[in-house]
């Protein structure tokens, strides 16, 4: 997840991050929003669970998959499809709120439902990751701007070093603190800050370029890795043919509402139909989230002993394991066929 960030960061086009600055925001929070509050609904009615375990539910599976739709944007930027549009720079930022959404609203909702501290510290919890993240990765991309110097003779393996060594801090310390939604935002800013300073301040232009391909050097070795871990993730017992159609119900509506928003959001934008249609298939995919915050549930009920709230984390971890199995392949090859046929090549 490091390494997808920091190429995420270096990636990002300031230009293009002002230019679609509010519809970074409206596709971050709306299509995550609209699923989570469809799949509250669906979940209550078809599988007869709380409403704020729906909520609980709807905001597991409303995060979109950066660990699919980064490297696929990437690659499409590398081809050469959207590039002018800045379609990819939308992307990336926006999935990156979208996960912080997801992980903020499963925290508070969790912490409600299991009396785990108090609203009032839960509700501002959201915001404190988002103010630390941002903060964090300013600092820490300003230092890297200046260390090493530029004129360094190892100034591209130094800094590769720092990018990487910073964002492992970062993941592992907002975590370790309680602050999970931090480090990923922390992480991502950094490499953009970095890459900012680098193009204002180096004479060499080659040198951020071997940065960023140093990077993905790296990605070529643990892109599979990240992979067979979602596979190796998905729990298959899980999933009893009880609960399959009832949940397939679920996801299969949530989907559709989840296409629809992040379509229809995009409206009165710089985006064409074709590029709308394109961003809302992008924004699909989901695995990683979906695989890191699908069990938390159970485990939770698991130790507060309660067997009505263990069927609900079933239900929930059912779910999960399905929108990964469904939308991940899924996801990834629709991306890649839709980009070579609904952007344009520049």
């Amino acid at each position: 997840m490091t390494v997808i960030l920091i190429k995420a960061g270096l990636n990002l086009n300031p230009e293009a991050m002002q230019r679609l600055s509010c519809l970074v925001v409206r596709l971050a929070f709306t299509p995550c929003c609209v699923e989570a509050v469809s799949v509250m609904l669906a979940a209550h009615f078809i599988l007869k669970v709380p409403l704020v375990w729906g909520l609980l539910m709807g905001f597991v599976i409303g995060a979109v998959s950066p660990a699919i739709l980064v490297p696929s944007l990437l690659k499409l930027q590398k081809a050469g499809f959207g590039g002018q549009s800045g379609i990819h720079t939308l992307g990336i930022a926006a999935s990156t709120i979208d996960d912080i959404l997801a992980i903020s609203a499963f925290g508070i909702i969790s912490g409600l439902i299991f009396e785990h501290g108090t609203l009032v510290g839960d509700l501002i919890k959201g915001p404190v990751e988002v103010v630390l993240g941002i903060s964090a990765g300013v600092l820490f991309g300003l230092l890297t701007i200046y260390l090493p110097h530029g004129s360094d003779k190892n100034v591209v393996p130094l800094r590769v070093f720092l990018l990487f060594s910073g964002g492992i801090s970062f993941l592992f310390g907002a975590h370790r603190l309680g602050y999970e939604g931090a480090g990923p935002l922390a992480c991502m800013i950094s490499s953009f800050v970095a890459s900012c300073g680098w193009n204002l301040s180096d004479d060499d232009p080659k040198v951020v370029q071997e940065v960023t391909r140093a990077f993905s050097g790296i990605w070529f070795v643990f892109e599979p890795i990240l992979f067979s871990l979602i596979g190796a993730d998905i729990q298959l017992s899980h999933l009893t043919m009880e609960m399959l159609g009832k949940s397939l119900a679920v996801l299969g509506l949530a989907l559709l509402m989840r296409f629809a928003a992040a379509y229809l959001v995009t409206f009165g934008g710089v985006f064409q139909k074709k590029e709308r249609l394109f961003l809302a298939i992008a924004w699909m995919p989901k695995a990683s989230v979906q695989g890191l915050l699908g069990p938390i549930a159970l485990e939770m009920a698991t130790q507060a002993a309660d067997q009505t709230a263990m069927i609900y984390g079933e239900y929930i971890l059912t779910v999960a394991v399905l929108s990964i199995l469904l939308t991940a392949p899924a996801g990834a090859i629709a991306i890649k066929l839709a980009g070579s046929r609904l952007l344009q090549k520049s």
